[in-house]
Formats: C-alpha cells, sequence, structure tokens
C-alpha cells in the first residue's frame, strides 16, 4: 500500500522505502512517461481568501451583524393628520467559531542507493511534487468537508414530500464533529431518490433563492482572485457537480434552451451558464457513496501498481448516490495554501524562494534518526545516507453564512441510460 493516511506522528516514521518496489539497471526498462489528470483546484479558488500567518492562534472566531427581518407584506401608515406609528429595529448578532488545524505529510526515508542503481534517475523530484500535489488537494478535501459539516440542510432529489431536509451539522450550540455519518446518509436514500434533471436543478435554484434566501456572490473577496480564464462569478451562483452529471444534464431534452450559447466550454474552467446567473463548476472526485450509507477511496493502485479508479467508488451500482453543491455569496473563508503572491512580485532567486517559510511548503531534510531492526536507535544518519522530504500544512475554515449553501443528493447515470 503506497499511501498511509491519519496516522500518529510518531508511527512509520523509520520506515525506509522498499528499494525492491523500484526499477533497476539490472534489467532493460523502456521508462513510460504518462500524463496524469491534474487535481483540480475548486473549493480552494472558493473560499481561501485569508493569508496564512505565524502565531494566528488555535481559533477562529467570527461575528456578523444579522439585519432585522421584513416583517409584513403590506405597509399602510397613520395618516398625516393622526399620530404617526413607528418601527424598532433591534440588530443581532451571530458568531462562528474554527479551530485551527494541522496535517503534517511525509514519505518514508529515501536510501542514497536509488541513485545508483536505479533507472529513473532523479526520483526525489517527482516524489517531492506528489507530496505538493496532496498537500494541495489535501486543503480541497478539508475544506469540501468542514463546509459540508457544516451544513443545517440538504435537498434530496425525490418525488414525495418536502425536498429539503434538516441535517446534523457541526455549527453552534454542540459543534458535533463528523455529524453527517454513516447511518444519516443511509437515512436518506431510498427507491424516490431520483436522477438530476433540469427540471430538478431549476427547483433546486428556486428554493435556494426563495426558501432559505441564498444571495449571489458579489465578486468581492476570493471571488475577485478568480483566475483570468474563468468566467467572473459577480452576481452568479455556483454549482459543483462531477462532469459525468453535467453531462447526464447535457443529452436531456430541452436542455441546450437553459444554457448560455455564448459559453466556451473547451477553454473555460466553468462548464455551463444556466439560467442566466448558474455557473455550472465540475468537481474532481465528487462526494459519492452507497445505498446504505459508505462511502470508498476514490482511487487504489492495481496489481500492477498502476494508479486506477476504485470500482466500488466509480461503479454506478457500487457508490450510485453523488452530492452536488449549490453555492451562494459569503460562505466561508479559509486560509491559503502555498506562496504569498506578493513574494513573487517582479521574480524571485532560487536563494530568496528557499528561505521563506509558507503554508504547506515542502522540504527535504537528513535530520533523521536510523533504526536498526529491532528499532534501536543506531546512527543519527551522520553519513547523510538517507534523506525524507516533509511538509506541514496548516487548515483552517470559519464559516460565515452556512446556509448560504444547499448539498443536493441524486441518483448517478449515464448517457448510455439515458439512450436505452
Amino acid at each position: 500500500m503506497p499511501v498511509f493516511t491519519d496516522l500518529n506522528d510518531l508511527a512509520r516514521r523509520f520506515e525506509v522505502q522498499n528499494q525492491d518496489e523500484l526499477s533497476k539497471y539490472n534489467v532493460y526498462f523502456v521508462m513510460n512517461t504518462i500524463k496524469r489528470q491534474q487535481q483540480k483546484q475548486v473549493w480552494n479558488y472558493l473560499f481561501a481568501d485569508r493569508k496564512w500567518q505565524a502565531n494566528m492562534g488555535p481559533t477562529m472566531q467570527g461575528v456578523r451583524l444579522e439585519p432585522t427581518p421584513i416583517t409584513r407584506q403590506f405597509f399602510r401608515p397613520n395618516a398625516i393628520t393622526a399620530r404617526a406609528a413607528q418601527d424598532m429595529f433591534d440588530q443581532q448578532e451571530s458568531q462562528e467559531r474554527a479551530t485551527v488545524r494541522w496535517h503534517k505529510y511525509r514519505s518514508r526515508q529515501i536510501y542514497f542507493l536509488r541513485n545508483f542503481q536505479d533507472f529513473i534517475a532523479d526520483q526525489i523530484k517527482p516524489a517531492q511534487a506528489d507530496i505538493d500535489d496532496k498537500i494541495l488537494y489535501g486543503q480541497e478535501l478539508f475544506l469540501r468537508t468542514a463546509i459540508w459539516d457544516r451544513c443545517p440542510l440538504v435537498y434530496v432529489c425525490k418525488q414525495n414530500g418536502d425536498p429539503l431536509v434538516g441535517a446534523p451539522h457541526s455549527g453552534p450550540p454542540n459543534y458535533t464533529a463528523s455529524p453527517k455519518n454513516q447511518n444519516w446518509l443511509a437515512d436518506q436514500i431510498d427507491d424516490t431518490v431520483g436522477h438530476l434533471t433540469p427540471e430538478r436543478l431549476d427547483n433546486i435554484y428556486h428554493c435556494a433563492k426563495e426558501e432559505l434566501g441564498i444571495y449571489p456572490m458579489d465578486g468581492a473577496g476570493a471571488n475577485a482572485k478568480m483566475p483570468k480564464e474563468n468566467d467572473p462569478l459577480e452576481g452568479q451562483f455556483c454549482v459543483l457537480m462531477s462532469g459525468e452529471a453535467y453531462g447526464s444534464l447535457r443529452w436531456t431534452p430541452g436542455f441546450d434552451k437553459l444554457r448560455a450559447i455564448t459559453n466556451d466550454q473547451l477553454h473555460k474552467r466553468f462548464m455551463g451558464a444556466l439560467f442566466g446567473d448558474l455557473m455550472v463548476k465540475a468537481e474532481y472526485l465528487p462526494i459519492r457513496f452507497a445505498e446504505d450509507g459508505s462511502t470508498y477511496e476514490p482511487q487504489i493502485v492495481d496489481e500492477n501498481k498502476e494508479l486506477v479508479p476504485n470500482p466500488q467508488y466509480a461503479k454506478l451500482a457500487n457508490s450510485p448516490i453523488e452530492v452536488g453543491f449549490f453555492i451562494g455569496g459569503e460562505v466561508a473563508s479559509a486560509i491559503e495554501i502555498g506562496p504569498p503572491p506578493r513574494e513573487f512580485a517582479g521574480g524571485a532567486s532560487s536563494k530568496k524562494v528557499t528561505g521563506m517559510n509558507w503554508n504547506g511548503k515542502t522540504s527535504i531534510t537528513d535530520e533523521l534518526l536510523i533504526y536498526d531492526a529491532d528499532q534501536d536507535i543506531y546512527d543519527y544518519n551522520s553519513d547523510k545516507e538517507f534523506l525524507r522530504i516533509q511538509g506541514t500544512a496548516t487548515h483552517a475554515v470559519l464559516p460565515k453564512r452556512a446556509r448560504n449553501i444547499l448539498p443536493f443528493f441524486f441518483r448517478r447515470r449515464r448517457v448510455s441510460e439515458i439512450a436505452a
């Protein structure tokens, strides 16, 4: 198994990379270079707008002044010849807090013998790049998980009853950890849960606006720094779903009438604009689960040591339910992963970059303890025979208005099923 997650800080720290797993010069090899699918960042672009700083403290606290409600549908003031009535307003504050978290990312100890006998000349840089990718994607998963845990409502695409369902969440007053567990997920699913259709998406859109009061993004804060090739989100809503889900929508009769004909699906990050102010964005490896609420790891390594999709996650029969997200404005604010952009303004030397300290930065160290087979220390790596790649990331997200994001559950399908 090439990945060990959520281990104790001291676990496996002295293991050495198994040299027998690597190709060596005693056999002639042809190196195959394949292009891996780039791990797309979505949540980080939408919500990461705070610069990480050392000594920020263990807890983020946010206070929000809530406007007073509109309490009438009709308004008839007194005549000017009578005494005027009055409205009195009392603004309330809502509070949110979030714990700042951290996680370490490590390679096994790398033995110098690699450079003498391994077929691939430089294995340090690819290994470091892989850990860098995992730190960035770890940020994606953290943001999605934290916001998913905080959502107080979900929308279930079912035929009967109210589709809006109250959900356990991690917010005040209880701040429950991992509230939406397997049993709760299983309780939401029955035979009436249907597919995502344009009509159902339209219902989600209007439920979010009319019943929940979700308002669009204003283009400020994190949204203002979206990459230039993106369509702006100012005054719009965003929907996250898989490419599979959007692909099934495209083949639904009448769908072309909902999509903006000027949208460039090939060169833009967004797949389509619907209803005029709803931008659809593809999510890499969305949340999927089985009828009984079981969730599975998205990827595995097969018997040929190739990275492949996990059939338990990818096949419709095994994980038939998928979760999308309807997102409005001011949902959350998160700490960024990566170097501060201002450090690179005008260019930076390699020495300057190496000396910088940023959130999620990886480095190579030879400051290691070498253990023997009995786990007894016998050397402090004085000969510098071993290296290790390591990095630490700080993660934190502070909800602003948790009701402004609505997860929706639907049953997966593909084009071949629609045509059948």
